[in-house]
């Protein structure tokens, strides 16, 4: 779908949009309308130079070329939303009085200085955006297990998991990203690590030409590394993609229930682009689900079964918190908890934005994150 976006819509519809403006504008020069028009010609022979020589060209190259693409597929989309929204004012302007009040030369002086402005807002945006992107944050939770007496006011036991979701490795999430990655995770000391979905942005390729395997060997937790599949490992060669992901060095919970200590036990939701994957009902025959229990599932629409089968606490990703505005207004209409903790009827969800993303290097409205959970059993 993102191929389709970028490659169709974009690097030749919007472009294309965008070129005849160009052409047909009364504001700018015939070289400045020249330069415009290489640019964005050199543009589109670098994005699909890229997209077909992919495997020939270095992954540091590939990987620069999406970057700059990616940029450029979103600022492509603001300027078009500009520009519509200008030639709508243009077009109301005869039925405001306050319009007349002005000479044609002023209101086009006021039309160049505006779309600049707007224009220099968009960049700064993007460079916010990008270092929402390269500086990922630590985001921390508390969650009980009550289960307190009158004597007890200590846990019988303390866990901390951390969860990563949505690195999205690939050409954009380099193997430099994933180094940062690695010792931010490290450095938590959790006792429990899980990766909840979507490892992989689409292409085994650079994964394995860089050698991200041994970046991921080194992620270390004392009860266990897991990877719960997202729909990003269906897509494309997955029998190859989760045999890399447990030759990396964690185990894959694919429909599976395995207990930590006996003390509390972790339900691996298998992602629903699966199509063989379990019946919830399959999964949890014969499950007591009284005993501390955390559902791992990679998209927030297995929230809802969970709740039926009154697990506690269900933590997903997925959703990348929109990622890029206006998405980010969106997605509550999608999800049932898009973002962050809820509790509703005595089952609590969360949904992390991510570590990682996928399509653009930009995040805006949120941070890259993992997040880490004070889990207290008592």
């Amino acid at each position: 779908m993102i191929f389709f976006f970028r490659s169709i819509f974009v690097q030749t519809f919007l472009n294309a949009f965008v070129v005849y403006r160009i052409g047909k504008s009364k504001d700018l020069s015939k070289s400045w309308k020249y330069t415009f028009i290489i640019i964005y010609i050199l543009e589109t022979l670098m994005y699909f130079a890229g997209l077909f020589a992919m495997h020939r060209l270095p992954v540091e190259t590939v990987g620069m070329i999406q970057k700059i693409s990616g940029v450029w597929v979103i600022f492509q989309v603001y300027l078009v939303a500009l520009i519509l929204s200008f030639d709508l004012i243009i077009y109301l302007k005869r039925y405001f009085i306050f319009f007349y009040r002005f000479t044609k030369k002023q209101i086009k002086r006021a039309r160049i200085i505006c779309f600049v402005c707007i224009n220099i807002l968009i960049w700064i945006s993007f460079i916010l955006s990008y270092h929402n992107f390269t500086n990922p944050v630590i985001k921390n939770y508390d969650f009980s297990f009550n289960r307190k007496t009158e004597n007890q006011t200590a846990p019988v036991q303390t866990y901390k998991m951390l969860i990563a979701a949505d690195l999205h490795l690939g050409y954009i999430v380099d193997k430099q990203m994933l180094d940062k990655y690695v010792k931010l995770i490290n450095d938590q000391h959790a006792d429990i690590v899980v990766i909840d979905g979507d490892l992989i942005d689409w292409d085994l390729y650079p994964l394995i030409k860089t050698g991200m395997q041994h970046d991921l060997k080194r992620i270390k937790a004392p009860k266990g590394v897991y990877f719960i599949p997202g729909n990003h490992e269906y897509k494309f060669d997955s029998e190859n993609k989760l045999a890399w992901i447990s030759q990396s060095g964690m185990t894959v919970l694919k429909d599976t229930i395995i207990s930590i200590d006996d003390k509390l036990w972790l339900i691996g939701r298998d992602d629903k682009d699966n199509e063989k994957r379990k019946p919830i009902a399959e999964l949890m025959k014969g499950f007591d689900t009284s005993k501390p229990c955390i559902m791992l599932a990679h998209q927030p629409a297995n929230i809802k079964e969970a709740c039926e089968y009154h697990i506690p606490l269900t933590i997903c990703g997925h959703t990348h918190c929109g990622q890029i505005f206006p998405a980010n207004l969106l997605s509550s209409f999608l999800y049932s908890n898009p973002y962050g903790m809820k509790t509703k009827d005595n089952c609590s969800s969360c949904t992390t934005s991510g570590l990682g993303l996928s399509g653009f290097p930009l995040r805006s409205g949120s941070h890259c994150e993992a997040i880490v959970f004070e889990i207290k059993i008592y």
